[in-house]
Order: C-alpha cells, then sequence, then structure tokens
C-alpha cells in the first residue's frame, strides 16, 4: 500500500497574485454587476463539462457541483432582471437574499407581465415548468443526500 505524503503547510495567503502579475481580482466591490456573476458560474460549469467531454473522467463525482454552479447561474440571472426591470418600471428593489428560484422567477413574471412581455409565446410558462422541475430534483436530492 503506498503512503500518501500530505502537502507541506505554506504561509501563502488565499488571494496572493503570482509574481509580476498584473492582473487582479475585486471582492466586494460598490457596484454589482449580476450579470457578470452569473456569467462567471455559467463559464465555470462550462468548463467542468468540457473538461468531462475530454477526459470522462469522475463524472459522477461532479455532477452536482456542475448542476449547482448552472443553478446559481439562473439565480442570479434572475435577481439581475428583477433589478433591471423594477427600474425599468420606476419600482427599484434589492436583490433578495434568498435563493429560490421559483419566487424569484414569479416576481420576474409578474414584473414582465406588467411590461407587457408576460404570457405572449409560452416561453415564460415554459420557463417556469423547468424552474419547478429544478427546485422539485433540489428537493428531492437534499431530502436524501
Amino acid at each position: 500500500m503506498p503512503i500518501i505524503e500530505p502537502r507541506p503547510i505554506t504561509n501563502r495567503k488565499l488571494f496572493d497574485l503570482p509574481e509580476g502579475s498584473t492582473r487582479s481580482v475585486l471582492i466586494g466591490s460598490l457596484s454589482s454587476d449580476w450579470y457578470q456573476y452569473a456569467a462567471g458560474y455559467k463559464l465555470a460549469a462550462d468548463r467542468l463539462v468540457a473538461g468531462l467531454s475530454e477526459h470522462g473522467t469522475h463524472t459522477d463525482f461532479v455532477c452536482i457541483p456542475i448542476l449547482f454552479l448552472y443553478r446559481h447561474y439562473v439565480e442570479l440571472y434572475l435577481k439581475a432582471l428583477l433589478l433591471n426591470l423594477g427600474e425599468l418600471l420606476d419600482s427599484p428593489s434589492q436583490a433578495p437574499d434568498r435563493h429560490p428560484l421559483l419566487p424569484l422567477w414569479q416576481s420576474v413574471r409578474r414584473n414582465l407581465t406588467t411590461m407587457g412581455a408576460g404570457n405572449g409565446n409560452g416561453w415564460n410558462d415554459r420557463a417556469e415548468t423547468l424552474i419547478q422541475e429544478c427546485q422539485h430534483r433540489m428537493k428531492l436530492h437534499t431530502s436524501t443526500g
């Protein structure tokens, strides 16, 4: 049986940049770009999926984290839409600090309906069906896990 040596403990900070790096990460800035945050989660999930396609390993271990990233992408995008629609309707609001998708979607849908874009072509019904399915599946997963 092989003996696995643990990695050595370092004094490296969590957010140290490599020496000579000109890139930086701004965490906790005052201006929030919810669409950009959402895109980051989607990009991370997409890259993990691409890695699975290329390597085909560990698929069972990363499916739930990948789905979480996609789910969080949807949540942040809905929050961004809710904020923007509130401004368009002269009813600005804060992004809710709660995470359930269905209430977020229902708020977005109400605002879309107010703007006259609510129920014209069935896409909003389809979105709600998918969000309900996601919510149901997540409840099943968390109640059995």
